[in-house]
């Protein structure tokens, strides 16, 4: 215990000695000063990147909050199918493929369940039958 605590005190004695120098000072506070200047400009970077990223948010919020709720999720093509829906109260895929042309029920009944799946859409079974209305 005695040795380490000599060690220790040597050390410090050693240390309080350099300090005296003030060249060891002046190369320290240098030192210093210069890593200090450098964590500034990379917080400086980091701040301004911060605040870009926050203008854009704004920006999308901004946008995001004037859309109507129906043009937030969906597509030209949705906003035609919404209008449809709108139009006959409820439909079925059957109607959907008519109406739009597509090739099979299918691909009609995969889009309205797509809107379904986004809280667009409400479904209701009548026998094998699904009707999609919309919600609101």
């Amino acid at each position: 215990m005695d040795e380490e605590f000599s060690k220790v005190a040597s050390e410090f004695k050693e240390f309080s000695e350099k300090m005296r120098d003030p060249l060891v000072v002046g190369t320290m506070l240098n030192k210093l000063s210069e890593e200090r200047s450098s964590t500034n400009l990379l917080l400086k970077d980091i701040q301004a990147k911060l605040e870009s990223m926050e203008t854009k948010i704004a920006r999308i919020e901004e946008r995001l909050s004037q859309a109507p709720e129906t043009e937030k999720n969906v597509s030209d093509v949705d906003e035609k199918l919404l209008g449809f829906v709108r139009a006959n109260e409820r439909v079925c895929a059957q109607q959907v493929q008519g109406e739009f042309g597509y090739k099979n029920r299918n691909a009609a009944s995969s889009r309205l369940n797509a809107l379904w799946k986004q809280g667009i859409l409400q479904k209701t079974h009548k026998g094998k039958t699904v009707y999609f209305t919309v919600i609101g």
